[in-house]
């Protein structure tokens, strides 16, 4: 399974560039955070979730200089860039509770990720 980029237009109009797909990213995570996920999907998740938000944290970064200083939104976005990388540091879990708890813990940040990488590139942003 892949990541989920979608080849767009960037919001400098260049061709090519893979944007995060955040429409699949953010289904991932509603699956991850419901009861529906059986005991051997969690390491799985966990690797999609990874991937998504080594895509997502430079793709939001890149967007933080676009808010105003002062904009709370420019402190939430950073924040939250900042809370993806030390989520991404959590180690292997050795129980199935234990992986299930990083897994939806991963989840938590691509959804958040997600939600500012939307706002801050949604047409009147």
């Amino acid at each position: 399974m892949e990541h989920g980029s979608a080849a767009v237009e960037d919001a400098a109009g260049r061709a090519g560039h893979d944007l995060p797909d955040i429409a699949t990213m953010r289904e991932r995570a509603a699956y991850a955070l419901s009861d529906q996920v059986p005991d051997d999907g969690w390491e799985t998740l966990t690797e999609l979730f990874r991937g998504s938000i080594c895509e997502l944290i430079p793709a939001c970064a890149a967007l933080i200089p676009r808010v105003p200083k002062g904009d709370t939104r420019r402190v939430l976005v950073a924040a939250a860039v900042d809370e993806a990388r030390r989520k991404l540091r959590i180690g292997d879990g050795g129980t199935v509770a234990l992986r299930q708890s990083r897994a939806r813990k991963l989840a938590r940040c691509v959804s958040v990720l997600c939600h500012h990488y939307e706002d801050l590139t949604s047409a009147d942003a």
